[in-house]
């Protein structure tokens, strides 16, 4: 690396080394919630940060005598510094006893002195960015049964040098609420936005959408079996007794007494069982109309499906959804690639909590795209994902790896078939108060099967991070980090790129 990167990386890491718990005062004010008819809650996360990244790749170079470019190889070595921060604040207003005012902001920056938005992934794209959401509310109850909520959205959203992103959008949406019992309800929304690119006014549009969905819960039902006054007994009795049964099973078995709710008798002692798990269902349907503002081109949606969610047992739940989506454009464009179409999503989930501490999910989608006038876009998905989670004393640890399967019906070489694996591994252990070591480290593999070109390139990425954070109180810390990342191409390896950055953090969480 440069001098000037090395003596930043020294500097930085003799500075958290030397930092001690009392070396670093800050000083702020925070307001506390004040129960009445005005409240307030906020957070501010804010990060400085220093960094110096190196990044080999290939470059194209095009030469007058020749119409076959050269790849040559180029390094750069860099040092960055900039802010990342967010700040998010709820001032929540008491009308009356059946009415509310809520105005949220949520604010998020990140700056640095100089961009570089080539980058390998994209959690270390180097690009200035902007996102302001602001939210104002108006609920009103009317009624034990119904509730109305009218809400406003400001958003502007500025990417930086991926000026493609940026837009200003002021939506409306109106929610109507009835309530039929405690259980079911049936809910009416309604909202309209207007969104403006700054670059790219073809993306420009106005948007109006109509919705309705009706949710409702069935409880559970258990069936309660009567232990006779022959097989009841204590746990002493069972321990010492024995049996062609094992003594621990027994136990268990006979000891899981529950209440009857229509049993008056005091004695009496029953074994509760599931028969029929909690289930939810919630159905759902909307229409929307898009009006690209200089295209002049409309497009009516149709959107609906279900979800339901099915309580197996007291850790365990099965959930399926399906949505149906189809869109009708007043004049199809290819340039615009404005197409007819319709999809199908369909994904079932299996959530079990193994213990308090450990819980895994396991989910299988399917998605079925087909377009009118482009049927080379046909397509279909499939996808699978299972994901960990494992919480100990003093180690945090989650786990996911999953495929994703897609298929075109269109010329391979437009639209080739894709197969992309996904592993991600994240460990967190706190080594003492205030200090924890942190790592992360994912893997993909991309593969297109028969067909690849300099475009369409099989290539595997591995990327790794580990970082040391030291704590000075509960609301600041800093942190040093390293970061590998990696893409290696099977053919083309004029696609390779490797990008290895140290940074030094500041963090704040208020």
């Amino acid at each position: 690396m440069k001098l000037f990167n090395r003596k930043l990386i020294f500097t930085a890491f003799l500075a958290f080394m030397l930092m001690g718990k009392n070396s670093l005062t800050v000083c702020f004010s925070q307001e506390q919630k004040v129960d009445g008819p005005t409240s307030f809650e906020g957070s501010f996360n804010t990060k400085i940060f220093v960094e110096s990244t190196r990044k080999d790749y290939f470059d194209t170079v095009y030469s007058y005598d020749s119409p076959i470019p050269k790849h040559e190889k180029k390094q750069y070595d860099k040092s960055f510094y900039g802010t990342d921060t967010n700040l998010n604040f709820v001032l929540r207003t008491d009308l009356s006893d059946v009415s509310f005012l809520d105005l949220e902001e949520d604010l998020y920056a990140r700056s640095y002195n100089e961009t570089d938005p080539v980058s390998l992934d994209y959690s270390s794209n180097k690009n200035n960015e902007t996102d302001h959401n602001l939210k104002l509310t108006f609920g009103l109850a009317v009624g034990p049964y119904d509730y109305i909520q009218l809400s406003y959205i400001n958003n502007i959203r500025d990417g930086g040098d991926f000026n493609s992103l940026n837009y200003k959008s002021n939506k409306g949406k109106a929610l109507i609420m009835h309530d039929f019992n405690k259980n079911t309800c049936v809910a009416f929304t309604g909202g309209y936005e207007e969104r403006e690119y700054d670059d790219d006014r073809s993306l420009s549009f106005k948007e109006g959408r109509f919705g309705l969905e009706v949710s409702t819960l069935i409880s559970s039902k258990y069936d309660y079996i009567q232990i006779p006054n022959s097989s009841r007994g204590e746990k002493e009795t069972f321990a010492k007794v024995p049996g062609a049964m094992n003594a621990r099973h027994v136990i268990d078995y006979y000891t899981d007494y529950r209440k009857n709710p229509h049993d008056d008798d005091p004695t009496a002692k029953y074994i509760r069982r599931q028969a029929r798990g909690e289930l939810y269902v919630r159905g759902f349907g909307e229409v929307a109309q898009r009006d690209r503002v200089n295209l002049k081109n409309d497009c009516n949606e149709v959107t609906g499906g279900f979800e339901t969610i099915y309580k197996v047992q007291d850790n365990m739940r099965l959930r399926l959804n399906e949505v149906y989506t189809k869109q009708d454009f007043k004049r199809e464009s290819d340039a615009n690639n404005l197409h007819d179409g319709a999809s199908n999503y369909v994904g079932v989930t299996l959530d079990y909590d193994c213990t308090k501490n450990f819980s895994q999910s396991l989910t299988y989608s399917n998605e079925v795209s087909s377009y009118d006038k482009a049927k080379e876009e046909d397509n279909k998905a499939d996808a699978v994902t299972y994901e960990s989670f494992f919480c100990g004393k003093n180690m945090r640890t989650s786990f996911l790896v999953g495929a994703v399967f897609r298929k075109y019906d269109g010329p391979v070489e437009m639209v080739p078939d894709e197969t992309e694996r996904r592993v991600v591994f994240t460990y967190d252990y706190d080594i003492m108060e205030l200090l924890t070591f942190k790592l992360k480290a994912e893997y993909s593999d991309l593969d297109y099967h028969d067909f690849e070109d300099d475009i369409f390139s099989n290539y595997k990425r591995k990327t790794w991070r580990i970082a040391l954070n030291k704590g000075f109180n509960k609301s600041v810390s800093c942190e040093l980090a390293y970061q590998n990342n990696t893409e290696t191409h099977e053919r083309f390896n004029q696609n390779d790129i490797e990008e290895k950055t140290v940074g030094f953090s500041l963090i704040g969480r208020f």
